[in-house]
């Protein structure tokens, strides 16, 4: 039996709605009780945030982002130091002289420049940040699409595994505003998903993070 029927049938909790089944059973005869139950819905819940974490190539482009800002930041100083120690030779100048009126007109053509530059850079950095997380989701959606496609399963819920903290607030007030507050772990498949990631991601970011099942690699889902 292949990793994900195995995975289906150890891991997946069977949901039945009970309205939905009582208004049957009202409707139906009592003389035919088997013809008035319910379709069973499946239901998985999955960690994004988690996910999001410990996915490699994730990891690695956030670094390259940082390094990136890091550098462009850097830049952007060094030439805004630049017009501020030109700006100091204005003192010099007599004020109203062609040297004084020239240097003025140079650095506010550069200083200009510089916010143009500034704005330009940010924004390059904003749609790289963008394009990651849509081919993040894309990749994800699609695994989890073909996962609950494979294994009948009708709605998967967006979980999260961070306990609170109480010497964080924030983590407080997120698992207060949590909107699936309990679940089995059989019904999980944040690392499955996550290993199928792993497995889609090119050799040599495909370390798998602390605390993510070496056997559950659900490799073999059908196409």
């Amino acid at each position: 039996m292949r990793v994900w029927n195995k995975l289906a049938l150890s891991a997946l909790t069977v949901v039945t709605c009970s309205s939905a089944a009582n208004t049957l059973l009202a409707q139906q005869p009592a003389a035919a009780p088997a013809a008035s139950a319910a379709s069973p819905i499946k239901v998985a819940v999955i960690d994004v945030g988690y996910i999001v974490k410990n996915h490699p190539s994730i990891k690695q482009q956030q670094t390259a982002m940082r390094n990136q800002v890091k550098a462009t930041q850097e830049e952007l100083i060094k030439r805004r130091d630049v017009l501020v120690k030109d700006a100091e030779k204005l003192k010099d100048l007599r004020e109203g002289s062609p040297e004084f009126n020239s240097l003025q007109e140079r650095l506010a053509r550069e200083e200009a420049q510089l916010k143009l530059d500034s704005v330009r850079k940010e924004k390059e950095i904003d749609e790289v940040g963008a394009k990651m997380a849509i081919e993040f989701y894309q990749q994800m959606q699609g695994i989890i699409t073909r996962f609950a496609e494979y294994n009948n399963i009708e709605i998967v819920l967006q979980c999260s595994r961070e306990q609170p903290d109480s010497k964080q607030p924030a983590t407080i007030q997120m698992a207060l505003e949590k909107s699936v507050v309990y679940y089995k772990k059989t019904v999980d498949l944040t690392d499955a998903v996550l290993q199928q990631i792993i497995a889609d991601t090119p050799a040599g970011a495909t370390a798998a993070p602390a605390g993510v099942p070496q056997t559950a690699t659900p490799g073999n889902l059908r196409r």
